[in-house]
């Protein structure tokens, strides 16, 4: 896939936007609008009469090509940061990872159950949660928030190692 752009990408010459916290990552993305809306329709009751209803729901709406510049500096402190925040919004803390994985959830939305505190290095970590979806159900299939979040900071950093890397073996190859 080719991209053109016509514009001009580029970060400050003076602290912290000098050396690898200056690199810059250009590219592009499709958005995808998502949003709660309320759903209104006829549903059948427990005594098997029809009746109108009001529920939340989720609206998916078309989708928006978009571009994206970020600096190393503001991916390490910035967006990263705020994924892992994001992250420990969505999880719940429990006792034990017994009782996360025998949790009922008798509410109306998704769980995440994690037995790891906030100060742990791994918490939040793929296998150190549990998802527990509403004992009535989901109309819909809800994505992991958490494996979403974990997916932003693994992709993006991996992409700054990767960065790094790479500019390693330029210089190695320059000085042969």
């Amino acid at each position: 896939m080719d991209t053109t752009t016509i514009s001009s990408i580029s970060t400050g010459d003076k602290y912290p936007y000098v050396g690898a916290k200056g690199d810059v990552y250009v590219g592009t993305s499709t958005n995808i609008l998502v949003g709660s809306c309320r759903y209104v329709h006829v549903k059948k009751n427990v005594q098997g009469k029809y009746e109108i209803v009001l529920e939340d729901a989720l609206a998916f709406g078309t989708d928006v090509k978009t571009m994206f510049a970020y600096s190393q500096y503001e991916l390490e402190t910035v967006m990263i940061p705020k994924w892992k925040d994001q992250r420990k919004q969505y999880l719940t803390q429990v006792a034990t990872e017994t009782e996360a994985k025998n949790y009922v959830n008798t509410g109306e939305k998704v769980k995440y159950l994690t037995w790891l505190t906030p100060d742990n290095p791994r918490y939040g970590d793929d296998s150190t949660y549990v998802v527990v979806k509403p004992q009535s159900g989901l109309k819909e299939s809800e994505p992991d928030s958490i494996l979403w979040c974990n997916e932003q900071i693994r992709r993006w950093q991996d992409c700054i190692r990767e960065n790094e890397k790479a500019k390693v073996e330029a210089m190695k190859s320059t000085k042969t």
